[in-house]
């Protein structure tokens, strides 16, 4: 394998490309910050992510142009934004101030769905020639993936393994939310040898997946238990009612963070409530995930993907992991999730 990058369409001069925030949970706006971050790898620039505009994990006071990112990661540029726009004469979209930006990343975030057009054009001439590439608001990994030329190490990876590189590479969590949760771990946990964690993501996920049934993680945490019977086990949620379920069937032996939880359908970063307080508990309970010996989540939650891949822990392959699955009685149970159902299956049959 080639240890050096290879760049494809790269910028002809010192260049840039500012990676702004989806706005939706963070294991979606890290992946979305993932693909741009590879993109700045095939093409040259220098990145610079920028969690502001539409960023749901942003200090209800922040200042104009405070970049929620640093919050939770170290910075991957050796520039502020402020020096950025010092330092480039050209942009693309042409013309960008940065008294526009934001203006321009409302635009981005509106045409999220123009995939195909947004690819298209971060690899025209106009946008290879701009000392700063202002990245759409999301393009999947997949399409970026093409970028990645014969030759180079990542060539041929699957996506996992891609994101497992970048975030390497880029993504390292703040110094003082590793103190903490390393506190919190050697507190609560330290003293096991062998330790299940679990994430429950509910909320509003209904709304867009089959949801696995709490028995279904139960029956992971008693086969762990069986195999390990002094094992610790560490619960992280969005939901106050799986605490609850957890905490009946496994009194204290459940451990939990401190976080925001509600007993309904609402997602947490959706509530209103301070968006810094919510993402330095997610960051926490990730990071804690990361911890144990097996994982055990939902693959269709972006966390199950962020503690897999993109954790230090997870990169280096240091835990097992598995995914629940939703069955007949989960599917039958909810009328919703039945029509959800009957629709993937009619598109898989007849392709539309």
């Amino acid at each position: 394998m080639m240890n050096t990058v290879v760049n494809q369409n790269k910028a002809d001069l010192a260049s840039y490309v500012l990676i702004p925030c989806l706005s939706a949970g963070m294991g979606c706006v890290l992946k979305g910050a993932i693909s741009g971050l590879l993109f700045a790898e095939m093409t040259g620039r220098t990145p610079l992510v920028y969690w502001h505009r539409n960023c749901k994990y942003l200090m209800g006071d922040a200042p104009q142009y405070h970049n929620a990112f640093l919050d939770y990661f170290e910075s991957v540029c050796d520039c502020s934004l402020d020096e950025l726009f010092g330092r480039v004469h050209s942009t693309y979209p042409e013309g960008v101030r940065q008294q526009d930006l934001h203006e321009v990343l409302d635009e981005s975030h509106r045409t999220i769905r123009d995939n195909e057009k947004h690819f298209k054009n971060v690899q025209s001439d106009q946008a290879r020639k701009a000392e700063l590439l202002i990245f759409p608001a999301r393009l999947q990994m997949k399409q970026l993936m093409k970028l990645i030329p014969e030759g180079h190490e990542l060539y041929g990876c699957s996506m996992e393994e891609v994101s497992s590189w970048i975030s390497s590479k880029y993504l390292k969590v703040q110094s003082g939310l590793r103190e903490r949760v390393d506190h919190f771990w050697k507190a609560q946990l330290g003293s096991k040898k062998n330790v299940i964690t679990v994430h429950v993501r509910r909320g509003d996920k209904y709304q867009e997946s089959i949801m696995p049934s709490l028995s279904r993680y139960k029956e992971q945490v008693d086969r762990y238990f069986r195999n390990h019977p002094d094992a610790g086990f560490y619960l992280a949620t969005d939901s106050s009612k799986v605490v609850d379920y957890f905490k009946k069937h496994y009194g204290d032996r459940a451990v939990t963070a401190p976080a925001i939880r509600f007993d309904g359908r609402q997602a947490v970063h959706k509530s209103g409530a301070d968006g810094l307080q919510i993402g330095n508990e997610i960051v926490f309970d990730v990071e804690c995930l990361s911890r144990g010996d097996h994982f055990v989540g939902f693959d269709e939650s972006s966390v199950y993907f962020w503690v897999s891949n993109m954790t230090e822990l997870g990169q280096k392959g240091r835990f097992t992991h598995m995914s629940v699955r939703s069955g007949i009685k989960e599917i039958i149970s909810n009328r919703q999730s039945f029509k959800r159902a009957v629709k993937l299956q009619w598109k898989r049959v007849f392709g539309n």
